[in-house]
């Protein structure tokens, strides 16, 4: 079986990096009868949770906090992974969803590795240089770090190279291309 970790955000740039995922799962399954098993990870960024959850808010304590803003990530990530799945579905691919909690880069990575994955296929943007000074690089991050190739798909002017990090454009079709 091959498997694709795809992440997930709940992003549009996601949403499509996911689509065209089962989009090339499905030509790869077709032309080389090869078993394909994706996999919608949604990571709940723990730190994030947490900070919203410290931050002054008069009545409310912290643990309700935490727990109101953990309960709707798990409710916003759901919602996105249904989908996923869903489009899997009608396209004939089957689409495994997780959510997981913590650093999304070291969640991502967890996952293709404990998985075995095949590759990871991601959303990416461009950033401009002070936001990547204050916020980094998710995909160049998971692609520094994976056991895996990483695809990525979207738009990326990086000026670093990363061996394990493949760029394609944003709306790049896989439905036309014979493997």
């Amino acid at each position: 079986m091959t498997l694709i970790v795809i992440p997930i955000n709940g992003s549009r740039l996601s949403m499509n990096a996911a689509k065209q995922a089962i989009s090339w799962a499905k030509v790869v399954k077709k032309s080389n009868d090869v078993d394909i098993a994706l996999t919608a990870l949604y990571v709940v960024n723990a730190a994030l949770v947490e900070h919203a959850a410290s931050a002054p808010r008069g009545f409310f304590d912290a643990t309700f906090l935490k727990g109101e803003i953990t309960k709707r990530a798990e409710d916003n990530a759901r919602e996105h992974l249904e989908k996923i799945k869903e489009i899997g579905e009608k396209e004939g691919i089957k689409v495994e969803t997780k959510i997981r909690y913590g650093d999304p880069v070291a969640e991502i990575v967890k996952e293709a590795a404990e998985s075995k994955a095949y590759m990871i296929m991601m959303g990416s943007h461009e950033r401009t240089s002070l936001s990547e000074l204050f916020f980094g690089n998710l995909t160049e991050d998971v692609a520094k770090k994976a056991p895996c190739p990483v695809v990525a798909i979207g738009i990326s002017k990086s000026k670093v190279h990363v061996p394990n990090l493949r760029v394609l454009p944003f709306g790049f079709s896989f439905k036309n291309i014979e493997i």
